[in-house]
């Protein structure tokens, strides 16, 4: 019985060290796109970030500042969201204090299976393309919230934990 025990207790620290080493914090990014191309608030995400951080934070991770103006993700266009974006993801992974990536874009479509920047154009692809070249060997992980229209917003029921 003492070498099943030894055993799994030599493979638990073989893979807690070996496989995946989780010695640094986590990153949170919230991309929180509120605005229409029309310049229309379809809804607001205040709750969900709140809820969102609620969850990461406890866990480890370091949310992106979301209060400074010139780095944070909110009713941005697409071309200034991929930028800033790559921007972001070059400068935290340069600083190699990060073990693992979680993106969360909180949006709004006009189509079903889309994720819209402000000006209306889709910004799926180009956010994933900004990210392959960073975080090497590292989780990366990617949330999307996009009701399709503003009545299905209103629609989601609302559960606290």
């Amino acid at each position: 019985m003492d070498k099943v025990k030894e055993k799994q207790e030599r493979i638990e620290e073989y893979v807690k060290e070996s496989i995946y080493k989780q010695d640094k914090q986590s990153l949170l990014i919230i991309i929180d796109q509120t605005i229409t191309k029309n310049g229309e608030t379809v809804n607001s995400n205040k709750r969900d970030i709140e809820k969102i951080k609620d969850a990461f934070v406890p866990l480890g991770f370091h949310v992106h500042d979301l209060k400074c103006r010139d780095k944070n993700f909110q009713n941005l266009t697409a071309s200034t969201l991929t930028k800033r974006f790559q921007n972001t993801i070059s400068t935290y992974s340069k600083e190699n204090k990060y073990d693992c990536l979680v993106v969360f874009v909180l949006s709004w479509s006009p189509e079903k299976n889309h994720v819209s920047a402000s000006d209306g154009e889709y910004i799926i692809e180009s956010l994933f393309e900004k990210v392959e070249h960073y975080f090497v060997g590292k989780p990366k992980v990617f949330f999307f919230r996009t009701p399709y229209s503003k009545e299905e917003t209103r629609k989601v029921p609302t559960t606290f934990i």
